[in-house]
C-alpha cells in the first residue's frame, strides 16, 4: 500500500463532498473510497488555532506516523482527510493514536 498526499483543492473538494464524515473526541476523519487502484491518498488539515507551526507539524507527523504503522491493514484505494479538533488539543499528543485507530474501525477502512 502505498501513501500519497493530497495536495490539490480539486482533490480535498471531491472528498469533501462525497465523503463520509466520522467523529471521535480528537479527530474528525472524511473517507472517499476510490474504485480503483491500491493507494491511500492522505490529507491533514490542522488549522493555525492549533499553535504556532511547530505544534501543528508535530500534530500531522503523529497522524502520519500513526497510519503507516498500520498501512498494511488497509485494502483497496481510499481517499482520507484527517483533522484534528481544537478544544482537544491539551489531550491529542498522548491519545491521537488511539483515536485514530478507532476512527479507521468504525468508518471500515481497517
Amino acid at each position: 500500500m502505498e501513501i500519497v498526499s493530497i495536495k490539490e483543492k480539486k482533490e480535498f473538494d471531491k472528498v469533501f463532498k462525497s465523503g463520509e464524515r466520522y467523529s471521535a473526541k480528537y479527530l474528525t476523519l472524511i473517507r472517499f473510497k476510490e474504485s480503483k487502484g491500491n493507494k491511500l491518498y492522505l490529507g491533514i488539515i490542522v488549522k493555525a488555532k492549533h499553535g504556532n507551526a511547530v505544534k501543528r507539524n508535530r500534530t500531522k507527523r503523529i497522524v502520519r506516523e500513526t497510519i503507516r504503522s498500520i498501512k498494511t491493514q488497509i485494502v483497496g484505494s481510499e481517499n482520507i482527510i484527517i483533522m484534528p479538533k481544537y478544544e482537544a488539543t491539551k489531550g491529542f499528543y498522548e491519545n491521537a493514536a488511539d483515536d485514530l485507530l478507532n476512527l479507521l474501525k468504525i468508518s471500515g477502512i481497517i
